[in-house]
C-alpha cells in the first residue's frame, strides 16, 4: 500500500487587543496555510488530492497506467508533538524559534501542523480505440464533417489543388 502523509501548517500572529488571528498577517509574513517549505497551500477545508493522471502510452494490451488518490484518513488531525495542549507551537516575530510555551512578548507568532494520510493507487485501464480514435477509423470523423480526409476517395492530381 502506497500511503503518503500530507502535512500543512496553519499560521497566526498575535495582535494586542484582538489576540491571535490569521487574517491580519503582515505582507512579509508567511501565508495563513503553507506546506513544510512555507509555500502557500489551501486550508484543510479547501485542500484537494492530486488529480487522476494517465502515464505513458498504451502497452501491448492497449492499456494505460492510471495514478489516482483516495483519502485513507476520514479527516485532518492536529499533530501535537512539541506543542501545547491545543497543538500550537509559538515562535518569534520572524516565524522561528518554535516552542510549546506561549508566554513572553517575543512569542507573537504561532503555527499548528495538520496531517492526513492518502493512498496513491496505480492501476491499468483499457484504452477504448473506438472512443478515442473513431474520427480516423473508417475514413472520416462524423457525418457531415468535411474537414476530415475521406480515405476511400481518390487523391486529386489537378494543378488547382496543388500547393506549389
Amino acid at each position: 500500500m502506497n500511503l503518503y502523509c500530507f502535512e500543512i501548517y496553519h499560521h497566526q500572529r498575535r495582535w494586542g487587543p484582538t489576540g491571535w488571528c490569521n487574517n491580519l498577517l503582515l505582507r512579509s509574513d508567511v501565508p495563513p496555510w503553507t506546506d513544510i517549505h512555507l509555500e502557500p497551500t489551501p486550508s484543510i477545508h479547501q485542500f484537494q488530492l492530486p488529480p487522476t493522471t494517465f502515464l505513458g502510452k498504451p502497452n501491448e494490451r492497449n492499456q494505460r497506467k492510471v495514478i489516482s488518490w483516495v483519502w485513507a484518513d476520514p479527516a485532518w488531525t492536529i499533530r501535537k508533538d512539541g506543542t501545547d495542549k491545543s497543538g500550537w507551537q509559538y515562535g518569534n516575530w520572524k516565524w522561528r524559534s518554535w516552542s510549546s510555551q506561549s508566554g513572553g512578548i517575543m512569542n507573537c507568532t504561532r503555527r499548528q501542523k495538520w496531517s492526513r494520510y492518502a493512498q496513491r493507487k496505480e492501476s491499468w485501464v483499457d484504452v477504448k480505440i473506438e472512443s478515442c480514435c473513431s474520427s480516423i477509423i473508417g475514413g472520416s470523423a462524423t457525418d457531415g464533417d468535411s474537414s476530415v480526409y475521406n480515405w476511400d476517395s481518390p487523391i486529386s492530381t489537378s494543378s488547382s489543388s496543388s500547393i506549389y
